[in-house]
């Protein structure tokens, strides 16, 4: 009986696995078709770039392009190479 309901059990997890990566086709593809698609072909169309479209940074940020912060530097030895963070 354990051997029949185990077999039952595979059986189910394949349907099921088929089903989701069915749905996610599906899903996606609805998702490209009416959201992402009408999008670029609109920022084509206009000639936008969407990603060079961010705000200026506030007032004393730095605008030379990077966000780098530089950290003072720690001493290296093996207790502080154990624990990084």
């Amino acid at each position: 009986m354990l051997g029949l309901m185990k077999r039952i059990w595979r059986a189910w997890k394949k349907v099921g696995l088929g089903l989701i990566a069915f749905q996610n086709g599906v899903f996606l593809g609805i998702v490209f078709l009416f959201g992402i698609g009408p999008v670029a072909l609109f920022a084509k169309l206009a000639r936008k770039k969407l990603l060079d479209r961010a705000p200026p940074p506030p007032e004393g940020w730095p605008t030379d392009g990077t966000w780098w912060v530089p950290l003072p530097s720690r001493k290296v030895d093996t207790l502080s190479a154990q624990r990084p963070f």
